[in-house]
């Protein structure tokens, strides 16, 4: 089911929203479960100013203004204890300054350590300084 945006909303949290073109969106959640999820349906410009876009897969005709965009994995216990592949995360940046998605597909992909058996859940991320105190 894909819900229409409305800009009294402020939480899309794991749902998958059609907005029409030309719309700023402010302060928005559109975070999601699976790195490089489609979430944001629209087929021309829009601007996302403070919106946490965890997961969601980025158009370049999109500009971004001080957003989360980081593709995130989440990796248990269980899966530690499994041989560990390096994985590549790419086009990842916590944003902290104005940027359109094509400056932000120029940035360079990242690659992560293996889980350690002391932690339950590992972020793979491109700043995980950024986490502490948020989990």
């Amino acid at each position: 089911m894909v819900a229409e945006y409305d800009p009294k909303r402020y939480n899309y949290c794991r749902e998958t929203v059609a907005i029409p073109p030309g719309t700023v969106v402010e302060e928005c959640n559109f975070a999601q479960t699976d790195a490089g999820t489609a979430a944001i349906l629209c087929d021309g410009p829009l601007v996302f100013r403070e919106c946490n876009l965890i997961n969601c897969l980025l158009d370049p005709r999109w500009t971004l203004e001080g957003c989360n965009t980081a593709q995130v994995r989440f990796v248990t216990k269980t899966d530690a204890k499994a041989a560990f592949e390096p994985a590549e995360v790419s086009r990842l940046q916590v944003l902290s300054e104005i940027l359109t998605a094509d400056e932000w597909a120029k940035i360079e992909p990242l690659i992560t350590a293996p889980p350690t058996e002391s932690t339950d859940t590992e972020f793979i991320c491109s700043h995980p300084e950024q986490l502490v105190g948020k989990v």
